[in-house]
């Protein structure tokens, strides 16, 4: 939910117009990437090298002193969370933490308490604040578990290939100590959460997905926060930081991943009632339940593609913005372009490139063929209906349209629909 006065149309071009193209201007960059650049430009080979030794000097050095702290800490803590965090230095992550004056330095009580999968997110400042209430109540979980419990195993069904990824996977977690199964149902406390597993395919490898949403936790949660992961405008902003900060280096970079990232943090206590999950075990043809000790990867699907839909707003809007890069192609081509789109669905799949449904694939690869010629560069952005200014004029006949004292004629584009409507149309039609 968005809070506040939207502009006028024209209030709105005037803002659009004097922020202009986001390549032309200096990215605000998060404060540790900016500082990460600016010692790279500044300092010599030598220097970074002495910097980062005497780093480690100092701390591997701290960890070593620490190791007595380090063993009693987690000899208090219980057996699940204490296995988990076995290799973790967590005093000195602290200790670090606060040398660097990292801002939430209350993190390190959650991961060592385990994290709570209900209840109110931690308000840390370092994100954008938002609100959503939780949509279910403590109060009378005891008299909705069940029927939700009995309704998630019902729809644990055979699934095809990913059932034998999916139970080996969840195998190997017990194995690791990050899950406790199988576990009985009639064992299950009159409160417990059963959240559905399946696997989901992603080019050759299958994910496990835990849908925390179906299994009613997520919505005993009360979100104070919305954290946002760096993507590609920050990593754009980066290289683009650098490269004019160190110009004519060669710029040379590496991708890292961490795996099974989430299974490195606890569940809390008081949250391993809510932690179980079911999966089908394609060997006994049965339902399965387990325990999930370290963080689930709740994901659920995205409802971008939808097979059952009230209206194809989406997809109009999409077609709009693809005709007009192709009707226009001549007079933007290798000029920064900005297209301010009034929804939200269409901006996102311009922006991934991937859509769910025929027609968002079919229209997204005439515009990556677009950006993979050079042809186009656009910059992709959110305007809310009530200050675009082309919202009134779309929905009647308009000749002419006149903005800040600029008149604009309607163009031809008809050619460019229909080359673009004949990719919608079905092979062999």
């Amino acid at each position: 939910m968005a809070w506040g006065i939207p502009r006028l149309p024209e209030e709105f071009v005037k803002a659009a117009m004097a922020a202009g193209h986001q390549c032309k201007n200096e990215f605000a960059l998060p404060q540790a990437i900016q500082h990460a650049i600016d010692a790279n430009a500044k300092c010599s080979s030598a220097d970074l090298a002495k910097d980062r030794a005497l780093f480690f000097r100092k701390w591997v050095a701290r960890a070593k002193e620490l190791e007595p702290a380090e063993a009693s800490l987690k000899a208090t803590m219980p057996s699940h969370i204490a296995s988990i965090l076995a290799p973790k230095k967590l005093l000195l992550w602290r200790e670090i933490m606060v040398d660097l004056e990292y801002p939430d330095v209350s993190v390190f009580d959650e991961v060592v308490q385990g994290f709570s999968l209900t209840g109110n997110t931690p308000v840390t400042s370092i994100f954008p604040p938002t609100f959503k209430p939780a949509k279910r109540s403590y109060a009378d979980i005891e008299s909705w578990a069940p029927e939700l419990r009995s309704q998630v195993l019902a729809k644990c069904k055979p699934q095809g290939e990913e059932d034998e990824v999916v139970h080996s996977k969840t195998l190997d977690e017990r194995k690791k100590g990050w899950a406790r199964g199988p576990i009985r149902v009639e064992d299950l406390p009159a409160d417990a959460l059963v959240s559905r597993r399946f696997g989901l395919k992603q080019g050759p490898k299958t994910r496990l997905i835990d849908d925390l949403t179906m299994g009613g936790v997520n919505e005993l949660v009360n979100v104070h926060e919305s954290p946002k992961p760096h993507g590609p405008d920050i990593v754009a902003g980066m290289l683009l930081a650098f490269m004019r900060a160190v110009p004519g280096v060669a710029l040379q970079g590496r991708a890292y991943d961490l795996r099974s990232a989430y299974r490195q943090l606890p569940v809390s206590l008081s949250s391993l009632r809510h932690s179980f999950v079911a999966h089908w075990n394609s060997d006994s043809r049965n339902a399965e339940i387990d325990q999930l000790l370290a963080l689930p990867f709740g994901a659920s699907r995205s409802a971008l593609g939808e097979k059952h839909k009230k209206t194809i707003i989406f997809e109009l809007e999409f077609l709009a913005l693809v005709v007009a890069l192709v009707h226009w192609k001549a007079k933007l081509t290798n000029r920064p372009c900005v297209a301010y789109l009034d929804n939200n669905s269409t901006r996102d799949v311009a922006i991934s490139g991937r859509g769910r449904n025929p027609t968002a694939k079919a229209l997204a690869s005439v515009l990556l063929a677009l950006e993979d010629a050079g042809e186009v560069r656009c910059w992709y952005a959110r305007v809310p209906s009530p200050s675009n200014v082309a919202d009134l004029p779309s929905r009647e006949l308009c000749g002419t349209m006149t903005v800040l004292g600029q008149t604009r004629h309607a163009d031809d584009a008809s050619a460019a629909l229909s080359s673009c409507l004949q990719l919608l149309k079905p092979s062999g039609s």
